[in-house]
């Protein structure tokens, strides 16, 4: 009897360890591998939103400065290029023209060569100066033969159809008394008269016209005075 009864404990007992060995089988099948566990992490944090990504990227700014073949300074002067080109063509050949001549040349063909330049004013007013007793007689007993040479400088003033240049003239002068460099600088104020362009005042750079570059109504063009 007491065997019996130990045979059936045993039995119980061994039935249990049979019934939590498969139990616990059983959860271990259930379970996530150590790849399917990493996977799953994995895409949870790929899943997360990107605080980068979150935030809205600042539109790019267009702010390339302008290349040295982009710039045209031209395209801020209140003429063409083109107008602007002949007329400080004008003020260049006329300085030289006015600078340049022989004691023995002929007076007629030294006017005519700065009046070629020059408004029919102006041109009457510098005729005047250069003929007078006193520079000629000066210019011949000093043999004077003096070679212009002009170079401009800078743009005092401007306007649509008149511009004033500081222009640096040059005389290469050869006389009885040796030769010397005489240099000065000159106010020249070139108007448009029709389609061409005109010398209508010359001064000297320090007493010239400071920017009133139109003639006034108490000065006729061409009659601003003659250089010294």
């Amino acid at each position: 009897m007491v065997a019996a009864t130990e045979g059936r404990r045993r039995g119980l007992a061994f039935a249990g360890i049979v019934a939590g060995l498969a139990a616990v089988g059983l959860y271990l099948t259930m379970m996530p591998g150590e790849g399917q566990r990493a996977s799953r992490t994995s895409a949870a944090v790929s899943a997360a939103p990107s605080p980068s990504a979150a935030t809205t990227a600042p539109p790019t700014a267009n702010s390339t400065p302008p290349t040295e073949t982009d710039f045209d300074i031209y395209a801020l002067l209140p003429m063409a290029k083109e107008r602007f080109a002949k007329a400080a063509g004008v003020a260049h050949a006329f300085t030289v023209a006015y600078t340049t001549f022989r004691h023995d040349e002929d007076l007629a063909a030294r006017i005519a060569r700065f009046k070629a330049y020059t408004t029919d004013e102006l041109g009457a007013t510098l005729a005047r100066d250069v003929s007078s007793a006193g520079a000629i007689e000066q210019e011949r007993a000093d043999q004077v033969v003096a070679r212009g040479d002009a170079r401009l400088k800078s743009i005092r003033d401007m306007a649509d159809g008149s511009v004033v240049f500081v222009v640096v003239a040059t005389q290469h002068v050869t006389s009885a008394k040796g030769t010397e460099n005489r240099v000065e600088e000159y106010a020249v104020t070139v108007t448009e008269v029709g389609s061409e362009w005109r010398v209508h005042d010359i001064q000297p750079a320090a007493v010239g016209q400071e920017g009133d570059v139109q003639p006034s109504a108490d000065q006729p063009a061409g009659q601003g005075g003659s250089v010294p």
